[in-house]
């Protein structure tokens, strides 16, 4: 029986995973890519600026100033893997192939990590890690609830600054979760201890929502072991209750988050001399105000952020119900922990600069570390019901209910279909490597390696030379459109 059902959900996993790679196939390149892939003008500083000693030094303001491990990722990522993928397909093909590729294989990294935490089991073929993945692959949305709770974008340059880069705080954080829970000691190995602190260094300079949330989170954790030592020793004096409650918080974690937060702080502070926050403004009392609209909207408008709170607040519910245990109780802590970091992370969130397309400050990418908590806290608080709650028509009624949700999730996402949404870009770089023209005029109403049509044909340099470097392009050429 239980082979029987890892193989089912092997199959499930599996067709799911493969459904996406097809989707993320057909999804258009985006505007930034020529820029980060080429090196091309005012992303050259943060290359040459690692750590963004220019903006001490000299007060410098360029772009992406403390985000210099995303555009070697993808740079790095662009120069290697269409190459290789050229040994078996077209250039156009290897493109988009590689695009698809980085995209799964980050969505599958993401999975196997929340189902490491849930479970603390390595081996994918184990029945608990797949039962995790299987619980919680439908909220990845590719296209229904997508534009509410997004993991991976459908930019691919944006899936490296959000969802990997996410996903590289999620790798730092196991090993304090784990010891957390009584699973391992806080007693790291020095291998350990230097993996650590190299991801540190990384997550601190990659993508936009690290500093912030690494900051938030560390300060907490230290809070949270404070508060709990503080209140076992009230018999103590004043002075040596406070000293005595730092002193029983563990070495490793008190320096390693103190590691973190001072990197952090420095990382943020460099950020603040992103040219690209400049670019658009609006002051900051008018942020705040948008702020209110842009929570209803992420969580009124459409039934799957909802549902997935509901969801999680029910399973607590239960879990509370079934009489939890030391574990449990320590999830159910960290889950009113979560939900006070949350309402603080929004708040904050205006003071990280302003986007035209994030009218409201509040958009899934933005929101992508709570989303990803919401998810987390699903597939453990179901995968401890499943696994604690009597295997009577109890049991029936909740895998029922389970079964519902997931095809909610499924159903919006049009789990099978596919939409061939760069068909046009496709059609377009094709007329512009077969024309005999410098100079092409592309009568398609879509963007083409750009973000928005590119009516200006020097705008298209970039583009053009990217395409040329690709081997999409046997010449150097421009295009415009109108």
């Amino acid at each position: 029986m239980r082979l029987l059902l890892k193989i089912i959900l092997a199959i499930f996993i599996t067709y799911s995973i493969g459904l996406s790679f097809k989707r993320y196939y057909y999804f258009s390149l985006d505007g930034d890519l020529p820029g980060i892939v080429l090196t091309v003008n005012s992303y050259k500083a943060v290359t040459q600026d690692p750590f963004g000693l220019n903006v001490i030094v000299h007060d410098s303001i360029y772009p992406a100033t403390n985000r210099y491990f995303a555009h070697l990722s993808i740079s790095a990522y662009f120069k290697s893997v269409p190459f290789w993928l050229q040994n078996f397909y077209k250039p156009i093909d290897s493109v988009y192939i590689a695009c698809a590729l980085a995209k799964t294989l980050i969505q599958l990294f993401l999975i196997y990590l929340i189902a490491l935490f849930v479970t603390n089991k390595r081996k994918f073929w184990d029945l608990d890690v797949l039962l995790v993945a299987s619980i919680i692959i439908p909220l990845f949305q590719t296209y229904g609830y997508y534009s509410w709770m997004a993991i991976i974008d459908n930019s691919v340059t944006y899936t490296f600054f959000y969802a990997l880069s996410i996903s590289l705080v999620l790798l730092f954080f196991l090993p304090f979760f784990n010891s957390a829970l009584g699973r391992t000691s806080f007693n790291f190995s020095w291998l350990k201890t230097a993996i650590l602190l190299i991801l540190i260094i990384i997550i601190s300079f990659d993508g936009p929502l690290n500093s912030p949330v690494i900051l938030l989170i560390c300060v907490s954790i230290i809070l949270n072991y404070f508060v709990k030592n503080y209140r076992q020793l009230y018999t103590f004096p004043i002075f040596h209750r406070i000293t005595g409650s730092i002193k029983r918080i563990p070495g490793s974690l008190i320096s390693l988050s103190g590691i973190a937060i001072v990197v952090g702080l420095y990382s943020f502070y460099v950020g603040r001399n992103n040219s690209e926050n400049f670019w658009e403004a609006i002051p900051i009392s008018e942020r705040y105000s948008r702020l209110p609209t842009g929570f209803l909207n992420e969580y009124t408008l459409k039934l799957g952020p909802p549902l997935l709170i509901i969801a999680v607040v029910v399973n607590f519910w239960i879990i509370s119900r079934l009489k939890p245990n030391e574990e449990a109780r320590k999830i159910i802590s960290l889950l009113k922990w979560f939900g006070v970091l949350s309402i603080i992370y929004m708040l904050l969130l205006p003071l990280g600069g302003y986007r035209s397309y994030r009218y409201n400050i509040i958009r899934f990418d933005t929101i992508l570390p709570i989303t990803l908590g919401l998810v987390f806290f699903y597939g453990y608080s179901t995968f401890y019901i499943l696994k604690h709650l009597q295997k009577n028509y109890k049991m029936s009624i909740y895998v029922t209910i389970l079964v519902i949700i997931s095809c909610v999730y499924l159903n919006a996402n049009e789990w099978g279909h596919i939409h061939k949404n760069n068909q046009c870009e496709r059609d377009a770089i094709e007329k512009i490597a077969a024309s005999e023209e410098r100079v092409v005029f592309i009568d398609r109403d879509c963007s083409v390696v750009n973000w928005v049509k590119t009516t200006d044909v020097n705008d298209s340099k970039n583009k053009s030379a990217l395409l040329l470097y690709w081997n999409i392009l046997k010449e150097q050429k421009t295009y415009y459109q109108k």
